[in-house]
């Protein structure tokens, strides 16, 4: 302990920060057994169920040789800097509701609908802010290096940028598994435009589908970038239904159909067309937990936002921001009520 020096936590509330509570500290250079042995070396943690500052509270105290300030044993406070919903739905009041009536089931169903789709669009605009964050956090390293490579050339010694760790954790580009996730969603969003385009409106349907192709072209190009190859023709479930197939064909313009063209079949065949067996029923589970369809059989292990731990994709540098998605407004619903999504940026 006594070569550990500089402890700092990092903590954010920022929903789109995976790495939202950070430890960090340096362990010096152990000069007794050799420097080619144990050089100066910086350690990063993500801390989970216990706040970063406390650890960093207990360190500083071990260090200064207050002993007694250590908790000591496994802790789990239960701390937890959640993903928040980045919308606001409100429903008008109503009156009883006879929960086995067919016009019940098809209001409940409506609702479920709408939330989802929000919700594919919340976490698609997270996606991109990762992308747009590893972008940025990439930049910062290059002109750090740049400038180290400047000090190493009039000093023998160059010093260890605590925060040089965390720009490094905020370069990688997301992992295979939330490509694959991201690209579901956005297949979700597709049948449910399709599915809900009679009730939407200011925007419609059409104009959605051309907001929801700027991100998915960035997203694409990440994936190449980070992966090194398109890995959207592996994105099977969901398939599209006949219905969104038929939107696409007749509201995409000419750019964007050459994009959906080079997706794969698994991005053009509906399920009547499909060959063989058919992909298990999608189950999507979002940042904030909520699973419209219920929990997939493979969800141990995969209770929190947590899950998604990437690896260390350096992202190229030419990434740029979507439009904003626009706030929708859901109108004719089944029951004769008004719905008013509300999606904040």
């Amino acid at each position: 302990m006594e070569l550990v020096t500089n402890p700092t936590a990092h903590l954010s509330a920022n929903p789109r920060d995976v790495y939202n509570n950070i430890l960090l500290f340096v362990v010096k250079e152990d000069k007794k057994r050799g420097r080619n042995l144990n050089p100066t070396e910086m350690h990063i943690f993500q801390c989970n169920r216990v706040s970063a500052n406390d650890v960093v509270d207990d360190i500083k105290a071990f260090l200064s040789g207050h002993y007694k300030k250590v908790r000591t044993g496994r802790r789990d406070t239960g701390f937890m800097i959640g993903y928040q919903p980045a919308f606001v739905m409100e429903l008008p009041a109503r009156g009883f509701r006879d929960d086995t009536s067919a016009s019940s089931d098809s209001s409940e169903s409506f609702e479920r609908d709408v939330n989802t789709l929000n919700r594919c669009f919340d976490d698609i605009e997270r996606f991109v802010a990762r992308i747009q964050s590893a972008a940025i956090a990439q930049r910062e390293l290059e002109a750090q290096a740049h400038r180290q490579r400047t000090h190493r050339k009039q000093n023998s010694r160059t010093p260890i940028d605590p925060q040089s760790g965390i720009l490094q954790m905020r370069a990688q580009l997301p992992g295979e598994f939330e490509f694959v996730d991201i690209l579901q969603k956005f297949k979700l969003s597709f049948n449910l435009l399709a599915k809900l385009k009679n009730h939407i409106h200011e925007p419609n349907a059409p104009e959605l589908l051309h907001f929801l192709f700027t991100p998915l072209t960035v997203i694409l190009d990440a994936c190449r970038w980070g992966l090194g190859r398109n890995i959207a023709p592996q994105v099977v479930s969901p398939l599209l239904s006949r219905e969104t197939r038929e939107l696409l064909q007749n509201c995409l313009t000419s750019r964007e159909s050459d994009v959906w063209m080079a997706m794969g079949e698994a991005w053009r065949i509906a399920p009547e067309n499909w060959i063989g067996p058919l992909p298990k029923p999608y189950r999507p589970i979002f940042l904030d937990g909520f699973a419209p369809y219920g929990y997939p059989d493979n969800f141990a292990g995969l209770q929190s936002p947590a899950r998604y731990q990437s690896v260390p994709h350096p992202i190229h540098r030419g990434v740029s921001a979507p439009p904003p998605p626009p706030k929708i407004r859901i109108l004719d619903h089944p029951s004769g009520i008004t719905l008013l999504i509300m999606y904040e940026i």
